[in-house]
């Protein structure tokens, strides 16, 4: 593992030094100030709101990375690729050390041209984009400054009407009430109160205002993300279960078996149903936080502490006020009223000029539409690429490795899933092993059948394996024998026939019956004809005794598979197959079924439900999980188990005759 590692990181890091480099285009664009017309500005509306967050760089960062704003980008240049790969190569940030309000929009591309012109295109965009939601923001501000400036001036007209009665009252007596002694200080007092009051007033209305726009702006924004929808998911999870299970089945089937082409008709259909599901362009809302929620939070905070803070004024100035009221008790109450209406007046004379001046402000905005941020140097065409960060290489190599040699140990686990050896096998089926069959040495032993001179050990080993079957069968007076494996290929049939053999030779009348109507075998370890068979006792073409063929061993008939039925599992279910089950027993004192495997057929099943016993056959290549779960299900059938056979066993050349290495090595 360590080697792979080393190799995996030493792989990687030459891999990605030579990967395509890539470009990188900047735009640099300054950002005007708002001083002056944030929460500490004074007088506020939402256009001055708007022009203080227009110079929080954070902000831009966040409102140019908008989808929408790539997807001009995308219209504008003509451009095919996903608006998520656009977005993920531009970055914003603000420029370290830079006095002024300066940021730098940054593509990075494989394309040097490419990434010049869209890292311009895209701070085009956004300056057209903030151009325009100045503009509406200015729109907005004057339709709410409008009715303050009316209100004002109407205020205003009000209190000159009250002073100019005053005056031509007090005046027509003689009295110039402007001049009157001992009012300095209750006016002063006065002057402090009023202006209070209209700071009170300004802060209050701004509170309310923004109050009104917070209800209206969400706290969160929604970005749309494409991804696959549930029913395509499932639909694909599906479809690699079934292609799975195809290449299972084609270990024992052939291509135009009906049940690798039912199966291949399953698949077709789900890859139809995958096709329609992927068409629908499911989507995924995020939700991310509001910066300008946020800020108008924040200002909202401040406002109302300053209000507090100005009711907490004005609480003083009226005492002092009570204190120069004892004071002057001696100066006239019309003087009093004639301070306190010119202070009034004077408040609303300066609130009404601030208002104008904020009204024409606005207009102005609105009537240039003067972006908030203007581009102060364009991208150029690169000439040399990025280099590449050691840093992630070096990360890049280890993760990798990291990864490759857990996934080669998952491999490597599920690909050993065989048994070490024989005696691990007996350990797995609880000693249940009935024989343990060498490899046969001469060639390939798949239709040898062993004769009474042969002494092999080979032979041998097949000699005392049907011996012990044949003890076990006669104390527990079983008669009707299944042989069958997980899988194709294991040597089965040659130990039927053995077994059959050997049963024979004991003076019993023994009924061998190839019931692999897949992929036959009997017929051709006995060397008979495999034109008349069960398939055709299946059908009712032949009785069970007109397809039994004599052999050259005394006491010894077999029955071959025949001609290859379209659906075997079906005639073995028939009424006609289980009449053949009961007509085999009347013939012989044995019967013994080679059967298919029984891992993914479900013939040996329906076998087995109507047997009395079975040898199960594994070779060196069979996997333990499958050889484990195969014989679980098939002792639900309620069979009796003489034992297991260990076929194929590799001799061990310093072992004894009966110790065997169980690994194949072919």
């Amino acid at each position: 593992m360590a080697a792979v590692s080393v190799a995996v990181i030493a792989a990687a890091i030459v891999y990605i030094s030579g990967r395509p480099r890539s470009y990188q285009a900047s735009v640099w664009m300054v950002i005007h100030d708002a001083a002056g017309s944030g929460p500490q500005g004074g007088f506020q509306v939402e256009a001055n709101l708007w022009r203080y967050l227009e110079s929080d760089i954070q902000l831009h960062t966040y409102l140019a990375l908008r989808p929408e704003i790539a997807q001009q980008v995308k219209e504008r240049l003509g451009l095919t690729e996903p608006t998520e790969h656009l977005l993920t190569n531009m970055n914003i940030e603000k420029i370290r050390d830079a006095a002024s309000q300066l940021m730098t929009m940054t593509y990075q591309y494989a394309d040097p041209e490419a990434a010049a012109q869209i890292a311009n295109t895209w701070a085009q965009a956004y300056q057209e984009d903030a151009c325009k939601r100045s503009t509406e923001a200015a729109v907005t501000a004057i339709k709410y400054l409008e009715p303050q400036m009316e209100s004002t001036v109407s205020e205003l007209r009000e209190v000159h009407q009250q002073i100019a009665v005053l005056k031509r009252t007090y005046i027509a007596e003689g009295i110039d009430i402007a001049s009157s002694s001992g009012g300095e200080g209750v006016a002063n007092a006065l002057r402090a109160i009023a202006a209070n009051e209209v700071e009170q007033a300004a802060v209050s209305a701004q509170i309310l205002q923004i109050t009104e726009d917070l209800e209206q702006e969400p706290p969160e924004l929604r970005e749309i993300e494409e991804r696959p929808s549930i029913e395509a998911q499932d639909v694909d999870r599906q479809l690699s279960k079934l292609n799975l299970q195809l290449q299972t089945m084609l270990e024992g089937y052939y291509e135009d078996s009906p049940e690798v082409v039912s199966l291949r008709a399953q698949i077709a259909r789900l890859e139809a149903q995958l096709d329609r599901a992927s068409s629908m362009e499911p989507t995924l809302v995020k939700t991310g936080r509001n910066p300008t929620h946020a800020h108008m939070r924040e200002t909202l905070t401040t406002l109302r502490a300053q209000l507090d803070a100005l009711r907490n004024q004005k609480t003083e100035l009226s005492r002092q006020f009570a204190r120069q009221q004892e004071i002057v008790q001696v100066v006239p109450e019309v003087a009093i009223e004639y301070e306190e209406l010119s202070r009034t007046a004077e408040s609303l004379e300066q609130m009404h000029a601030m208002l104008r001046s904020r009204l024409y402000e606005q207009h102005i905005r609105c009537a240039t539409s003067i972006s908030p941020l203007q581009v102060v140097k364009s991208a150029n065409i690169p000439t040399s690429p990025m280099p590449p960060d050691d840093v992630v290489l070096l990360a890049t190599g280890i993760a990798l490795a990291v990864l490759l040699a857990a996934f080669v140990a998952v491999v490597v686990d599920r690909i050993d899933d065989t048994f070490a050896d024989f005696q691990e096998l007996e350990k797995a089926v609880a000693g249940q092993l009935v024989g343990v069959v060498p490899r046969y040495s001469n060639g390939n032993s798949e239709y040898r059948l062993v004769t009474d001179s042969g002494h092999s050990p080979f032979a041998n080993a097949l000699r005392m394996m049907a011996a012990t079957v044949r003890l076990k069968m006669a104390r527990n007076q079983l008669r009707a024998l299944v042989v069958t494996s997980a899988t194709a290929a294991e040597g089965k049939s040659i130990v039927a026939a053995n077994i059959g053999r050997v049963l024979a030779l004991s003076g019993e009348r023994v009924l061998l019956i190839d019931a692999d109507l897949h992929r036959s075998t009997q017929h051709r370890i006995f060397e008979i004809s495999n034109d008349v068979g069960l398939s055709n006792v299946l059908v009712g073409e032949k009785t069970l005794q007109e397809a039994m063929v004599e052999t050259d061993i005394e006491d010894l008939q077999v029955v071959p598979a025949g001609p290859r039925p379209p659906s075997p599992l079906d005639l073995l279910s028939s009424d006609l197959g289980q009449q053949v089950f009961v007509q085999a027993r009347d013939l012989a004192e044995y019967v013994i079924w080679d059967t298919p495997p029984a891992s993914f057929l479900a013939d040996a099943t329906v076998m087995a439900a109507n047997a009395d016993c079975c040898v199960f056959v594994v070779s060196p290549q069979a996997k333990r999980s499958l050889v484990l779960g195969t014989l679980e299900r098939l002792s639900e059938t309620g069979l009796q188990f003489i034992g297991v056979a260990a076929n194929r066993v590799r001799m061990a050349a310093n072992q004894h005759y009966y110790s065997y290495d169980y690994v194949d090595r072919d």
